[in-house]
């Protein structure tokens, strides 16, 4: 039986702020509970990380290379091999990270599971490797159905479907002090984007939402659009939003402690994702959690996730005309629809999306193997 996981590799939340970095947090303070939990990272230990060992590796260039062998060396003098399992993050890298796990399995007896987090799909670098390190895995799991399909097909195997969630949480807070923390009138509504803000993520649809809308509707129903994430395109989207004359009515929080983000739920009133593609957007599950009308893009990994006009409402991929007849739209809304909408969406949640259930799909494998 398993008795030690080690999580190896990748970045770390909060070094980064990214949906495998956050789920590993949240899922490795969970098994920490049942298992002896070690970090075997190049990075400096990070503070607070749920763990109850951290393990550094040298952090020599040129890593791709040099790491694996250091992991390998780390694994060679592991005691009690058979009880330890190796979990593993795999998303768009380079063979090099994989080669040594197929061969750890077969010649040190180590088991390893390898849960998928999309990376965009692209193709591998070099086949064999990638298709023996799935082979070899004790599990793999995919985080949305078409991880599922898609690696199913390449490697031959089973890819189980567990969607990658957090232990969500209400705000208790006063909603109307956080709005003043930002600069934003008690009254007004908020329209709330939670992202990396990069091309897949589309931000600059939204930006051009506010322009359509233009500054005096902005002004009239008290409506800011507000953005909690970082990234390249930020300078992007602040010229844009001055061309357009909406800049008062735009709030770029940078990137936000995890901590805080419940917060931020508690004030929105209508969220918007509108990737170009998603496994299992967390953003999007938490905004419906919080029972926010929430509006994707008609894409993978969010319209299974939204049922049009039912627990929120799809748009067609960068169709910002469309994206502000639907704001429009929802705040002329009767209150009652409002308030299905956002019952529905919280139902969907409650019924589809349980931490729990996914935390006990875990800990069903691991007792497994």
């Amino acid at each position: 039986m398993i008795s030690k996981i080690y999580l190896v590799g990748g970045n770390l939340y909060p070094n980064r702020v990214g949906g495998y970095e956050v789920f590993n947090y949240y899922l490795s303070a969970s098994l920490n509970e049942k298992y002896i939990l070690t970090v075997v990272n190049r990075l400096k230990k990070v503070k607070n990380y749920p763990a109850l060992n951290y393990v550094k590796i040298l952090d020599v260039e040129p890593s791709v290379i040099l790491a694996p062998f250091q992991y390998l060396l780390y694994f060679l003098f592991l005691k009690d091999k058979k009880r330890s399992l190796i979990f593993i993050s795999y998303s768009r890298s380079r063979w090099p990270n994989w080669w040594i796990y197929p061969l750890m399995r077969k010649y040190l007896g180590i088991k390893y599971l390898v849960v998928i987090h999309g990376g965009g799909l692209t193709k591998w670098d070099w086949k064999y490797i990638h298709y023996k390190f799935l082979q070899r895995a004790e599990r793999v799991i995919g985080v949305s159905d078409r991880i599922c399909r898609e690696y199913q097909e390449r490697s031959g195997r089973e890819v189980i479907y567990i969607p990658p969630l957090l232990p969500f949480k209400k705000y208790e807070g006063d909603a109307i002090l956080v709005k003043n923390k930002f600069g934003i009138a008690s009254d007004s509504k908020i329209i709330l984007s939670v992202g990396s803000l990069k091309p897949l993520k589309n931000p600059q649809t939204i930006i051009e939402v506010a322009g359509i809308l233009g500054i005096e509707y902005l002004i009239t129903h008290s409506l800011y659009f507000v953005f909690a994430g970082d990234g390249v395109m930020k300078d992007e989207l602040i010229k844009k939003s001055e061309l357009l004359g909406v800049k008062e009515h735009i709030r770029f929080l940078g990137n936000v402690k995890r901590e805080v983000i419940p917060a931020l739920y508690s004030i929105a009133d209508i969220f918007i994702i509108g990737s170009d593609y998603e496994g299992t957007p967390l953003s999007l599950l938490e905004a419906m959690y919080n029972s926010l009308i929430v509006l994707g893009s008609d894409v993978q990994g969010i319209n299974h996730v939204i049922r049009h006009n039912s627990n929120g409402f799809l748009f067609k991929l960068k169709d910002y005309k469309a994206l502000a007849g639907l704001i429009t739209e929802i705040l002329k809304m009767p209150a009652g629809n409002q308030f299905e909408l956002r019952q529905n969406a919280r139902q969907t949640i409650d019924n589809k999306y349980s931490y729990k259930a996914m935390l006990d799909k875990y800990t069903e494998i691991i007792t497994g193997l």
